[in-house]
């Protein structure tokens, strides 16, 4: 939830709508607007992560958690079948729709993540600063960092 930064607010409070917890304007994190956006200062909650593994959207500090099996990544698009879909602030299509899958399995009782392109055809994408290719699975660590095209997200592991 987003809303327009107001000094004489700072000792209101709202509720969140996901964790449905109140909270004062002050305990809210503030976000530098983007450019070409009206200059109004935004101030964001964030809902709580849930312990698991989440990617983190470097640009928006957007958080997805991921679920156990298959979690395809991809550019936000009312046709995309991406349970993740990034959001597309500079406004190219590099990013493909379907770009990325991230599988979450648990083996000897401890969770593990790997990753690969989702089709043969995308444009170049690097986890830990090596290009990744189509059908090539790679073990993803805590704190990896995954460059698509358009955005650069962050892998993180919450151990239980």
């Amino acid at each position: 939830m987003s809303v327009d930064y107001n000094p004489r607010m700072e000792n209101h409070s709202a509720t969140c709508p996901y964790c449905k917890k109140r909270f004062k304007f002050s305990e809210w994190i503030k976000v530098t607007p983007i450019k070409d956006v009206p200059q109004k200062q935004p101030v964001i909650h964030q809902p709580p992560r849930q312990k698991g593994a989440h990617v983190v959207v470097q640009s928006t500090g957007d958080v997805f958690q991921l679920i156990r099996g298959v979690n395809i990544l991809g550019r936000k698009s009312p046709q995309s079948k991406a349970l993740i879909q990034i959001p597309n602030l500079l406004g190219t299509k590099k990013t493909s729709k379907e770009h990325l899958v991230i599988y979450a399995d648990e083996k000897d009782g401890r969770m593990n993540f790997t990753t690969t392109l989702y089709k043969a055809e995308v444009n170049p994408t690097f986890v830990g600063g090596e290009q990744l290719l189509y059908g090539q699975w790679r073990n993803l660590n805590s704190g990896d960092v995954i460059n698509l095209p358009d955005e650069t997200l962050i892998f993180e592991v919450d151990e239980a």
